[in-house]
């Protein structure tokens, strides 16, 4: 028989007048008692068989007949224990039981999830009395480790708990010991209790296993750095957040869904970026550290909306692409920061074609961008020569281009022919060497990428977030939150 337990709570105004005991004495406006079927153990998911009774008396002492007990909501310790309700056949929130000639009022008793302690408040509001049952919910058959930290970015040097444990369907853990194991020691090591250090850049990962049962976490040792990215939301937003997911500020909203790509300049102060409102885009300007976003172009323009920018390695001019609803024809324009010395370059653009996505080659005598002009059905990387207005087209069709800091490769997007999804893909200038740099089994999306200032890595778009790539091919992905989309990466 479990134990049982004797309690009593008198409540007058607010105030207790009388002491609780074992033998239950005359207070105040009564007397709640516990019978029996408190501190009952079981597992979650179970039905007790021993009822929870009660028995009330009134403040002379006489049986309590036909006043309502409620038992109920539950009092999760964490655990939680729900009433049985014999006219719905089910467990329920709350259930009321009118006492009986002997003061007495019963109700079985749901152990609920998770596992742990588990109240059951006991409520006579007619005579002011209140108490709790208690009971403790055991862990069930274990079903696998859980890791509280499956995934994450962090830098070199950097350390966190794991936290694993066996559970059981509830997810409630249990008490047996978990042993881990680096899968990946060049990269991340674990100590026996768990805690997780970054060695190296890389893709790290640790076991966590107790007997038949593993589990695996792994992490994203990444380079350190900086980067602004839109927000796919609406209203959208341009942010600010280091690749380790700490420090994400909001710098400026950018309107519509699409509004947010950016441009840093050289020395990391100022952030360049296209607003959409009203159906059209136009570029502002703003402190990194914060501010309010100006107009970057004002006056009369040549062309209606204006979107995607990109500084020169200088600092010098900020390429973009103009263009007007009339024609939807695009072209490649550059400014000065101040919003002086606005000029085109390259050709006009028209009804059938569409210059889009500059960007400057790093000693900023030369353009790439995409051109959909002669290719009704798509558009192909060329490269612009400022000097005497010569255009190479490299044939490859795509999106999104960045020049590498060091001049040596060209970034973009493209739909990957034998993959059927998006992939970045590089190429040397000369357009040699063309290769496609992200893992097959990661889908990228159309939504921009930055090089490294040293142009080791590139953080781009994949269709599960933000993802650290390298040129060999190492795939980093990134926790920086909320739905990120052209990403620029601070210099």
């Amino acid at each position: 028989m479990p134990a049982t337990r004797e309690a009593c709570l008198v409540l007058v105004a607010g105030l207790c007048l009388g002491a609780c005991g074992d033998g239950g004495a005359e207070l105040g406006l009564g007397q709640l008692r516990i019978v029996s079927g408190a501190e009952q153990t079981d597992t979650s998911g179970v039905l007790l068989e021993e009822p929870l009774v009660v028995e009330v008396h009134e403040q002379g002492g006489s049986p309590a007949e036909g006043v309502t007990v409620r038992f109920g909501p539950a009092a999760c310790l964490p655990g939680c224990a729900l009433p049985f309700s014999t006219e719905l056949g089910r467990v329920a929130p709350q259930v009321e039981v009118v006492t009986d000639a002997r003061g007495r009022a019963a109700t079985q008793v749901f152990l609920s999830i998770p596992a742990g302690e588990a109240g059951m408040p006991i409520e006579v509001q007619s005579l002011e009395l209140a108490d709790t049952a208690l009971f403790h919910i055991e862990p069930g058959n274990p079903i696998g480790v859980l890791i509280q930290v499956p995934d994450t970015a962090v830098y070199a040097g950097a350390s966190y708990d794991l936290r694993a444990a066996l559970v059981d369907r509830s997810l409630s853990p249990r008490s047996e010991a978990v042993t881990y194991h680096a899968e990946t020691p060049a990269i991340v090591s674990v100590s026996s209790a768990g805690t997780l250090r970054a060695e190296a850049i890389g893709r790290g990962t640790v076991t966590a296993t107790v007997g038949e049962f593993v589990a695996v976490a792994q992490v994203s040792v990444v380079p350190e750095g900086t980067v602004a990215l839109g927000e796919f939301a609406v209203p959208s937003q341009v942010f600010v957040v280091n690749l380790d997911g700490t420090g994400r500020r909001m710098l400026a909203e950018t309107g519509v869904l699409y509004g947010g790509a950016s441009s840093w300049d050289p020395e990391g102060e100022t952030i360049v970026y296209h607003y959409s409102a009203n159906g059209g885009t136009h570029l502002r300007r703003i402190p990194a550290a914060g501010g309010t976003g100006i107009p970057l172009l004002t006056g009369a323009l040549p062309f209606e909306e204006s979107a995607f920018p990109a500084f020169s390695a200088d600092g010098d001019w900020i390429y973009f692409h103009g263009y007007t609803l009339a024609s939807l024809g695009g072209e490649i324009w550059r400014v000065h920061g101040d919003g002086t010395g606005l000029e085109r370059v390259g050709p006009p653009g028209g009804t059938e074609s569409a210059d889009i996505f500059p960007t400057p080659s790093p000693d900023g005598t030369r353009v790439a961008f995409f051109s959909s002009r002669g290719h009704s059905e798509t558009s192909t990387l060329r490269i612009l020569t400022l000097a005497d207005s010569s255009e190479v087209e490299l044939t490859f069709d795509g999106t999104q281009p960045r020049w590498s800091p060091q001049g040596d490769w060209i970034a973009w997007e493209r739909h990957d022919p034998l993959l059927g999804q998006g992939a970045v893909w590089v190429v040397h200038p000369d357009g040699t060497t063309a290769h496609r740099i992200s893992p097959a089994e990661i889908p990228f999306n159309d939504f921009g990428l930055s090089w490294s200032p040293d142009g080791h890595w590139l953080i781009a778009i994949s269709r599960f977030g933000p993802v650290v790539l390298a040129l060999d091919g190492t795939a980093l992905p990134l926790h920086l939150g909320g739905t990120p989309v052209y990403p620029a990466w601070k210099p």
